[in-house]
């Protein structure tokens, strides 16, 4: 399968039902919310401790590379303070939840989601290219054009 053009419009509702269907019920996080803003992606929740929730807040840029989506981290707030000496730990844990997801790569401060891989481990051969991504209030447009390169058989 190849995308030759793609133009895909994503909103705020809908990417916090996705995250809803894919992010574990277990207890982790709290509240968890995605906002959309031009600045990039607002992640926000309350991480249960001991004694109390902790609020987060993190702010993801988002940036396309090939048939990768790449998303980084460039802010981080707890409690409404800055939080950027916790980077390493929070990359950790989302290293460790990522585990063996096909296609996701989690390097230092970023995730790097390869489309075509992952979709090949569900069955399907993709070529893909991304062109851009951008963030706006409240919606994202992703676009891709030309052929990527192939992946799989």
């Amino acid at each position: 399968m190849e995308i030759q053009a793609l133009k895909l419009f994503i909103t705020e509702a809908e990417v916090n039902e996705l995250v809803k269907k894919h992010v574990p019920e277990a207890g982790a996080v709290e509240a968890l919310r995605v906002r959309l803003t031009p600045e990039g992606v607002v992640v926000q929740g309350e991480y249960p401790t001991f004694m109390m929730k902790m609020a987060f807040e993190t702010l993801w840029e988002l940036s396309v590379a090939g048939a990768e989506i790449v998303v980084r981290l460039t802010n981080a707030r707890i409690a409404g303070m800055p939080a950027n000496m916790l980077k390493g730990a929070l990359m950790k844990m989302i290293r460790d939840a990522a585990g063996q997801e096909p296609g996701v790569r989690v390097l230092d401060d970023a995730v790097r989601v390869n489309v075509a891989e992952a979709v090949l481990a569900k069955g399907t051969a993709l070529r893909i290219r991304f062109t851009a991504v951008r963030c706006s209030l409240a919606a994202l447009v992703l676009e891709s054009g030309g052929l990527g390169e192939p992946v799989g058989p």
